[in-house]
């Protein structure tokens, strides 16, 4: 997953906790997210999915804008549909 673009979806607006409301990382975890190897990465991105749920994000709606970025950036999405629904 070296290639997989960061969870950040390009809303940046940090409230809770210092969390991004677009995505619910912090300004650390998303520069950290690069150099991730791909364990860390999926399990980040596991926990990043619960997260939302918690904050009150619909993790649909980040997961579809995400798809979205990573297709323009030509890699396939980590995601898998099932642990989004």
């Amino acid at each position: 997953m070296p290639e997989t673009p960061s969870p950040c979806v390009d809303i940046c607006k940090y409230r809770r906790m210092g969390r991004c409301s677009g995505c619910a990382m912090t300004e650390m975890e998303k520069r950290a997210f690069d150099v991730m190897n791909d364990v860390d990465k999926r399990a980040f991105l596991d926990t990043l999915i619960a997260r939302q749920q918690e904050m009150g994000i619909n993790p649909a709606f980040w997961a579809t804008a995400y798809r979205h970025k990573c297709r323009r950036a030509g890699v396939e999405s980590p995601l898998d549909i099932t642990t989004t629904a």
